[in-house]
């Protein structure tokens, strides 16, 4: 004669495991067991996008796994997950940028002739760069993620030509130095630079979605960078 099950014919929550993230994503993993005879019938209960059993605020990704076991029950494995838009994560990180700069050197010879040539030259920008993370609701547009980032980001020029880096600022009707490089526009304004989203990923989770967003700079030149130097003697150029 076998052996009669006197228990709850109820589906039994017989573990469970809980996890945080930083951008107020949660996660539930929960183990299940009811009898074989009637697991059936809580199969559509656990099937995916449905609240978890005994954990309401958390809504299942996929549908439970089942395995039936030769003692005559059932288990069942369950993971769901519940968001806070409350909550975000925000970090702040580097990048650095390696950029071509089309330049322009103009040289006043003796003599009064004049050299132009037209190159390019290396340098190196370090930028931040700002990434958050969040969760919104899977039914919510992509047209909220805003274009404004969390916090202000700064950029700096961390190496260029000593050549560069050197120059004086040029100033109109001054008298110029035999030699000496200058710059018609400070290498710094002369860039332009452009606050932008670098990335956007959207994961999903079943009712909620995680977001992580990167924004950062972009540089552009739209035209050569102007350095000029005289071989003759002290002049004053009016430009």
């Amino acid at each position: 004669m076998g052996l009669k099950y006197y228990g709850k014919e109820t589906l039994i929550v017989v573990g469970s495991s809980f996890s945080e993230f930083p951008s107020g994503l949660s996660r539930a993993d929960v183990q299940y067991v009811c009898r074989t005879t009637k697991a059936s019938s809580f199969t559509a209960s656990l099937d995916a996008k449905k609240t978890l059993p005994n954990f309401t605020t958390f809504t299942s990704q996929f549908a439970a796994t089942r395995e039936d076991r030769s003692d005559g029950f059932s288990y069942f494995s369950a993971t769901g997950f519940k968001g806070n838009p409350a909550a975000s994560s925000v970090v702040l990180s580097a990048l650095v940028s390696n950029l071509s700069v089309p330049v322009q050197i103009i040289i006043d010879l003796p003599g009064g002739a004049q050299a132009v040539s037209d190159s390019s030259v290396p340098i190196t920008i370090i930028s931040d760069i700002v990434t958050k993370s969040y969760t919104i609701t899977t039914s919510s547009s992509n047209t909220l993620i805003t274009a404004t980032p969390p916090s202000t980001l700064l950029f700096r020029i961390a190496s260029a030509p000593d050549f560069i880096t050197s120059a004086k600022q040029y100033i109109k009707n001054t008298t110029l130095i035999k030699n000496q490089w200058y710059i018609l526009t400070e290498l710094k304004t002369y860039l332009s630079s452009k606050i932008d989203i670098i990335s956007v990923d959207r994961q999903n989770y079943g009712t909620i979605d995680e977001v992580t967003i990167t924004w950062g700079y972009s540089f552009n030149f739209s035209n050569p960078l102007q350095l000029y130097k005289i071989q003759d003697s002290f002049i004053i150029k009016p430009f």
